[in-house]
């Protein structure tokens, strides 16, 4: 039993799936300039209170910060419902993937003890600003054009030493979807929302009056980016009124808000998955966003909606609720259901010190294999009958947290939390009259080979209640990076450390299937290498019953980015998923439009899993105001079952990937999968695949706090099992 990432994270995950009032003049065209003086403080010196006291140098919760979404997370895995990372996956059950980690019960006081005292230390509380991030790149064409645009319509100069400096006033340029340096006509901005000011303005975590901090503006600039509806967000400093005063320029582009939201995958037998998630993002620009949910898969047709509003009533108080129908394709009738709500409050400062959040979901599902485009067939080495690859979820949980941070430049927060999931799974064979299946078999041989597959793939039932504490610590050192992720617009990655770990026991005596101690713990390191990177993280999770272990695994990670050299960069990533213990029957999954391209998704089955992919990028080039980009990849993996069936199956192919700022920071991305060696021969192989998607086909792995049922472990890792209904 886990716990979630903090709210932001997970209401990020649907976003992504998705993509002090003042009042505005027009400036330079195409921009709405804003000039904004926020909070009502007199400016003072840097360091002094009004009665003429020192301040200490321990920051204050700033109450102007505004809750953020923050990176993908394994959130959705544990509610249910959010919108899956990779939408082409198929759905899966939760506790497909539930990997969790264990001492022995003595160890839990010990545990907390540790985690309370760390957290509690002078030298936790005590934490000045973080230093500014590292400027690997200045700014792509694009964005430098804007920056200047905004710059000459305020008559304004770049302050170069702002910090220290008291904040004189922000003024914030807020550009149109289309501006007159695009190639398309200024009036149809009138056909979407654009966001308030205000909406922009609350982001700001800094004040009138306060000493400048570029850490803080960063952090602006990395809450704003996190907001679906914003593309490009630039902030610099410019000179004030006086040599010790200095502003703020802020500078955001909406993206188009009426989306349609669209993947699709396709196979030898046809469409493979269709989804849309067709949304207005920017409800009356406040960035609030509704959206129906329409997937098509071979066997099923889901109809739902969602909405999101991360500020509820205009607190700071998050919410997003979700539900959606499953219909048989073969019967026309309703199979199953899912959906669920999560409110709460996140960290939505660097210096706020509380969050919160709770969350209910349900899922009542029948998760099916599919192998080009049809539903996949099991075949028992005992009885030699084939029957559909399906089974039945009926998951239900409910979960609460409460989180108290500490420091600044490095964060260490603490959560406590109680859990209930409910976990039920049942063999079925649907669609049996359809594949004939077992349709003449003896009762006994049809039995026997439910049982078979039942043992082989189906997850053990498992009821969890408890509650559990967790900690959590990482670096605020970040680097700007260009030609990343987003192509022409800047990014930010965090450098250093980051680690955490979870502590659950969990009670039959509470109404749990079994009694254990779990203990989920990860640590991941960046470094910097000139305009690249490189990562690598490891993860274990065991849980151990009072004489056993039940389930126990570790799963290492590897990222490197390479300093751009010529036309581009190579990308490699690599990751192992090794389950020791495997009570709970859990079972992974490769094949599809990320981690081995060139074969259809799910085509690999195993309770362990590797995979490499290696890409090589080009420099993005602009074509008008769009960056266009092309990539060349080699990928290799396999799902199995112990290294003694390990038998890697590789694939190569070539992509494009485009970005246009005017409708998302994600890339549009069309890959061409080949495979190779022992894999083109499989039965059934197709000789090309293709692949259409938002996203690059892998991201930068990550660790923290997650590890709710079925949640995957690595985020960005491809061991989601079979992913959660989209």
């Amino acid at each position: 039993m886990g716990v979630r990432r903090p709210l932001g994270e997970a209401l990020a995950l649907e976003s992504v799936a998705l993509g002090a009032a003042a009042r505005p003049d027009r400036h330079a065209a195409g921009a709405h300039v804003v000039r904004l003086r926020i909070g009502c403080r007199e400016p003072r010196e840097r360091g002094a209170e009004p009665d003429g006291s020192e301040r200490s140098e321990e920051p204050e919760e700033d109450e102007r910060a505004e809750p953020r979404p923050a990176t993908p997370s394994r959130a959705h895995a544990h509610a249910g419902f959010l919108a899956s990372p990779n939408p082409g996956g198929n759905p899966a059950p939760a506790a497909i993937t539930y990997r969790q980690a264990c001492v022995p019960r003595p160890h839990l006081a010990t545990a907390l003890c540790l985690a309370l005292a760390a957290t509690c230390s002078p030298s936790a509380r005590a934490q000045t600003a973080p230093a500014a991030a590292t400027q690997a790149n200045k700014y792509s064409a694009y964005e430098a054009e804007a920056l200047t645009l905004a710059l000459r319509s305020h008559h304004a100069s770049i302050d170069p030493e702002p910090d220290g400096k008291l904040l004189e006033a922000v003024d914030i340029v807020a550009l149109d979807v289309f501006e007159p340096r695009d190639p398309v006509p200024t009036f149809l901005d009138v056909f979407h929302t654009t966001s308030k000011r205000y909406v922009i303005a609350r982001e700001v975590l800094l004040a009138e009056g306060e000493p400048y901090r570029q850490s803080l503006v960063e952090d602006t600039v990395r809450n704003l980016r996190a907001l679906p509806q914003l593309s490009l967000v630039l902030a610099v400093a410019t000179r004030g009124t006086r040599q010790d005063r200095v502003r703020l320029l802020l500078i955001t582009k909406d993206v188009w808000s009426l989306r349609p939201n669209w993947d699709l995958q396709l196979a030898n037998g046809g469409i493979f998955l269709f989804t849309a998630q067709p949304a207005e993002t920017n409800l009356a620009g406040t960035q609030s966003i509704a959206n129906l949910n329409f997937v098509l898969n071979p066997a099923q047709v889901v109809v739902g909606a969602g909405y999101t509003n991360y500020r509820l009533a205009g607190t700071r108080i998050a919410v997003q609720p979700s539900a959606n129908v499953v219909w048989s394709r073969a019967t026309g009738d309703p199979e199953g259901s899912y959906g669920g709500l999560i409110v709460g409050q996140p960290l939505f400062s660097p210096r706020s010190s509380w969050a919160w959040d709770a969350s209910v979901s349900w899922t009542n599902y029948i998760y099916r294999r599919f192998y080009n485009a049809e539903v996949a067939t099991y075949t028992d080495p005992a009885t030699n009958e084939n029957i559909p690859f399906a089974f039945k979820g009926q998951l239900y949980s409910t979960q609460a947290t409460l989180t108290r941070s500490f420091g600044w430049a490095t964060k260490q927060d603490v959560t406590l939390g109680v859990s209930v999931a409910r976990n039920q799974y049942s063999s079925v064979l649907p669609g049996l009259e359809e594949t004939g299946g077992l349709v003449n078999a003896p009762p006994a041989r049809i039995a026997q080979t439910v049982d078979d597959f039942v043992a082989a793939y189906v997850p053990v039932t498992n009821d969890r209640v408890g509650p559990f504490v967790q900690y959590h610590t990482y670096s605020k050192s970040y680097v700007h990076l260009l030609d990343f992720e987003t192509l022409g617009l800047q990014e930010d990655y965090r450098l250093g450390h980051e680690a955490f770990v979870n502590v659950y026991p969990v009670s039959a005596a509470l109404g749990s299937t079994r009694s254990f101690v779990g203990v989920d713990a990860s640590v991941l390191y960046t470094w910097k290498m000139k305009d690249g990177l490189a990562r690598v993280a490891v993860e274990s999770i065991t849980e151990t019953e009072t004489s056993s272990l039940s389930d126990a695994s570790i799963e290492p990670s590897l990222h490197v980015v390479s300093p751009t050299a010529l036309v581009g960069r190579f990308v490699f990533d690599a990751h192992l998923l090794y389950r020791y213990r495997n009570d709970l029957n859990q079972i992974s999954y490769l094949g599809g439009d990320t981690r081995l391209r060139g074969y259809p998704t799910e085509q690999f089955a195993g309770k362990d899993l590797v995979n490499a992919n290696l890409e090589f990028r080009t420099r993005s080039i602009d074509v008008l105001t769009a960056q266009l980009g092309l990539v060349g990849f080699y990928d290799i993996g396999d799902a199995f079952n112990g290294f003694a069936q390990l038998h890697p199956y590789d694939s190569v192919g070539v992509g494009g990937r485009i970005l246009f700022p005017q409708l998302d920071r994600l890339v549009f991305r069309a890959d061409v999968g080949f495979p190779m060696g022992d894999g083109a021969r499989l039965p059934g192989m197709s000789p090309v695949s293709f692949f259409i998607a938002l996203g690059q086909a892998f991201g930068v792995p990550g660790v923290g706090p997650g590890g709710g049922p079925g949640s995957p472990s690595l985020s960005g890792s491809p061991t989601t099992a079979l992913l959660p209904p989209p």
